[in-house]
């Protein structure tokens, strides 16, 4: 006979924005730096992966981000610990700009698309909670962005 948590559909195990945004403001108030392996890169650690989410933290040293990516279908809530962001994301048929400030929380829908840079003088550190869970993958085939390195000419 199944248990009921092998009756549970994908769907269920899917949590809400709430859901996440309340997990996401749990680990940032706590140490979310300890979560990350020291660098001087990007960099991330994983705080919890369940069926239903995971939650990561990640440390943007100045002059560094992320290109335009996914989240492969994933809700997430991002909150900003430390530190400032510039974010630029597709909406409405353009791509908008907004910055991300220490203390801030923003909701991401599952087809969001953004570019995510430090263009600060300090690192930043922020919580990110996705459900479905993205996996590792998605943070090390993304593009990097390092305005920190001069291309050779």
């Amino acid at each position: 006979m199944p248990t009921s948590n092998q009756q549970l559909s994908s769907a269920s195990l899917t949590l809400t924005t709430e859901e996440l945004s309340a997990i996401a403001d749990g680990i940032a108030a706590g140490d979310p730096g300890a979560f990350v392996p020291s660098g001087t890169d990007r960099r991330w650690g994983i705080v919890v992966a369940t069926e239903a989410y995971e939650a990561w933290v990640i440390a943007w040293p100045s002059g560094t981000g992320l290109a335009m990516h996914d989240h492969g279908g994933a809700r997430a809530a991002v909150r900003v610990v430390s530190g400032r962001l510039r974010e630029r994301f597709h909406a409405g048929g353009a791509v908008q700009l907004r910055w991300l400030d220490a203390g801030q929380a923003q909701v991401l829908s599952a087809d969001h698309v953004h570019e995510v840079i430090n263009l600060n003088d300090t690192e930043a550190i922020t919580v990110h909670v996705y459900s479905p869970p993205v996996g590792d993958m998605g943070f090390r085939v993304d593009p990097e962005i390092d305005l920190r390195t001069t291309p050779s000419t």
